[in-house]
């Protein structure tokens, strides 16, 4: 696979072959069809990680290539779902954001004012520059001309998180975490950033279950609240080890810990305990 020419279908195929993967539960020409329509070939090979490998003749041991096509499609659903969680995420975190403001008789310009004169010079023109792509924007580009387009530090903070980026978001709300001293906010915190790459993924349709065995980096530890709640649910010690270290467990886990407690609508709840009922039906 040196150089740049692409290979075609029938190709792919033959290096599938090459690499032990067989063709038991979906005949060849089927899976020709199926990379030609369906998928493109970097993305369905990205799921054999997952999947034992004879080191010494450099082949994948029971693997058939119906299993990547399985992989791809219980990815795609997952990835919807998580999407649809992180986004509540953010929608109710900035609510209950507010109401903490509001309750700690914060000023709602003054907090923005704040922000903006402690920031360095160079997060400052990240930020500037985040807000004037919102200058076209059908969306949200009347609220930017209205309070941002001549004077940004002049906006009042429900306007503010409502033009930001989600990662512009974060910054901001540990700046309030910061001036409220909450405890409550620093842990959500914490929660939202752990998110925040499983969330850009799932929003970049990229794969997510691709690598389960990928480590967690080592400046990321499991929060003891996540551990805690794991073990009331009856979770053993050496499970919860296991997992939890490893990246796509902890960040799934760790949305679904999120959303559990930052998200207050019993409909929302409702509504991806069922999304998640038709997806573990799938799994099996």
């Amino acid at each position: 696979m040196s150089g740049g020419n692409f290979l075609t279908p029938k190709e792919q195929i033959k290096h599938c072959e090459a690499k032990g993967i067989q063709f038991n539960d979906i005949s060849k020409n089927k899976a020709i069809h199926y990379l030609e329509s369906n998928n493109n070939y970097f993305k369905l090979r990205s799921f054999r990680k997952n999947f034992t490998k004879d080191l010494h003749q450099d082949k994948y041991i029971n693997l058939d290539f119906a299993d990547l096509i399985d992989l791809a499609i219980i990815d795609n659903r997952l990835r919807k779902i998580l999407l649809e969680m992180s986004l509540n995420l953010e929608h109710f975190s900035k609510v209950h954001l507010l109401k903490i403001l509001q309750e700690n008789k914060f000023d709602a310009y003054e907090i923005i004012s704040d922000y903006f004169a402690q920031l360095s010079p160079d997060n400052l023109q990240r930020l500037k520059s985040d807000l004037n792509k919102n200058k076209g924007s059908v969306y949200c580009g009347n609220l930017y001309n209205k309070y941002m387009v001549n004077n940004p530090i002049h906006c009042p903070v429900w306007v503010f998180i409502e033009i930001i980026s989600f990662g512009q978001y974060l910054h901001f709300y540990n700046f309030c975490a910061s001036q409220t001293n909450s405890k409550e906010l620093k842990l959500r915190m914490y929660l939202m950033r752990t998110v925040k790459d499983l969330r850009n993924a799932c929003a970049h349709n990229n794969c997510i279950i691709n690598d389960l065995r990928a480590k967690l980096p080592p400046s990321l530890r499991p929060n003891l609240e996540i551990i805690n709640a794991l073990s009331k649910i009856g979770l053993s010690k050496g499970i919860r080890r296991k997992h939890l270290y490893r990246a796509p467990f902890y960040q799934i886990i760790t949305t679904f810990y999120a959303h559990n407690l930052i998200v207050s609508s019993t409909g929302v709840h409702n509504k991806i305990c069922n999304d998640l009922t038709e997806f573990k039906n799938r799994l099996y």
